[in-house]
């Protein structure tokens, strides 16, 4: 992390200066809201592809592994 520092502000600057900390402020708890909705809803995409992608599985003559199976007759 970086450390703090102090910074002088002119007396006529201050007004001006606590209403861009105010600003920031705003913005980083926006940002942060914007972010667990970002996450909360890419769940939730996954989870309705997941439901609406269940399908009854099909035969196939490969594996899990992706080798082709010899499917012998006895």
């Amino acid at each position: 992390m970086r450390r703090g520092h102090t910074l002088y502000i002119r007396n006529r600057d201050v007004a001006e200066v606590k209403q861009e900390m105010a600003n920031y402020q705003l913005y980083r708890e926006l940002s942060d809201k914007l972010i667990s909705l970002e996450i909360e809803y890419a769940k939730y995409r996954r989870t309705q592809k997941a439901a609406t992608t269940k399908k009854a599985a099909k035969p196939t003559d490969k594996n899990r592994f992706g080798y082709h199976l010899i499917l012998r007759e006895k």
